[in-house]
């Protein structure tokens, strides 16, 4: 990500992986004993058994959180894990310019991966469903998962400490993000941080010696793990964890992925209107995320 044709652009020390978040008492009191670890189980065991719904199919309490955007606060990276799990090519970058090719397959003759990825996602908040599990008129999930009113959570592994302090007798943990059953490479999304040297600057080797002791085997765990997130050390990853979410961190930051956003606002803004399209039924999947890809070669 760091490494373009220009030149390398920052020298990485932390990933932020996503992971599953998931309420302990809800699931022992609805006969599930752990976090699902492959969607088939999401789909056939923790959406039916833990989502409540009354005689009009208004939802009571949630299993999973997909299918809205507003209210769901993770809902692009979301998305991302759905299509690098279902073998998206993501964006490359060429001499020119950058190739967006989200919808286009690693393996030829697959199924176009980002549409797989949304008729997923935006299944669980269609009421003619059996996967409905979520609406725009339901708080954010995140703090319906802080409540206690939310199965499972999909969130960044440094929000931990945050769910804790906002609830501490939240029984919750944390798990590695499902995975499909058949597949061979295991994979979640991350936010990755480096650190970067302006062009203008007037010390230029001074900063290069700062940002390597910052990254280096010394300090650059410690400064990841302060702030929540994993080193992307290889040497750090390779070192036994003591503590519980920690272990889970570190083994979703050798999994994780991410992508070339061109600009946060304007990625959000584009999937945020690609879901709600689906999902007021204003355009089919396709013609959604046909858009939002051309909208996105726009962004870049």
């Amino acid at each position: 990500l760091f490494a373009l044709n220009e030149g390398i652009y920052g020298i990485p020390f932390a990933v932020d992986p996503l992971v599953l978040y998931w309420n302990r008492d809800l699931f022992s009191s609805n006969g599930l004993s752990q976090a699902p670890a492959t969607w088939e189980s999401v789909v056939n065991e923790v959406v039916p058994r833990l989502t409540l719904r009354d005689s009009n199919r208004n939802v009571q309490q949630s299993g999973l959180a997909f299918g809205e955007y507003r209210n769901v606060a993770h809902g692009k990276e979301v998305l991302m894990l759905l299509a690098l799990q279902s073998g998206s090519r993501m964006v490359t970058e060429t001499d020119k310019k950058y190739d967006v090719r989200l919808n286009t397959p690693i393996v030829e003759g697959s199924r176009a991966p980002l549409e797989a990825a949304v008729q997923f996602y935006t299944d669980f908040s269609n009421v003619n469903s059996p996967l409905y599990t979520w609406n725009r008129s339901l708080p954010l999930d995140k703090n319906a998962f802080i409540s206690g009113d939310l199965g499972v959570y999909f969130g960044l592994g440094s929000e931990v400490t945050e769910v804790q302090n906002k609830n501490p007798n939240l029984n919750f943990d944390i798990a590695v993000v499902p995975q499909g059953a058949s597949a061979t490479a295991r994979r979640t999304y991350g936010d990755f941080y480096a650190l970067a040297i302006p062009r203008a600057t007037k010390n230029a080797p001074g900063a290069f010696a700062a940002a390597r002791v910052l990254t280096g085997t010394q300090y650059g765990p410690l400064v990841a793990s302060s702030v929540g997130m994993s080193s992307v050390r290889r040497d750090a990853l390779s070192r036994e964890e003591s503590d519980v979410y920690r272990k889970v961190i570190v083994e979703s930051a050798l999994i994780a992925r991410a992508w070339f956003d061109p600009s946060s606002k304007q990625s959000d803004t584009i999937f945020m209107q690609m879901v709600e399209d689906i999902a007021s039924n204003r355009a089919r999947i396709g013609e959604a995320v046909n858009d939002a890809i051309d909208r996105l070669i726009l962004a870049y």
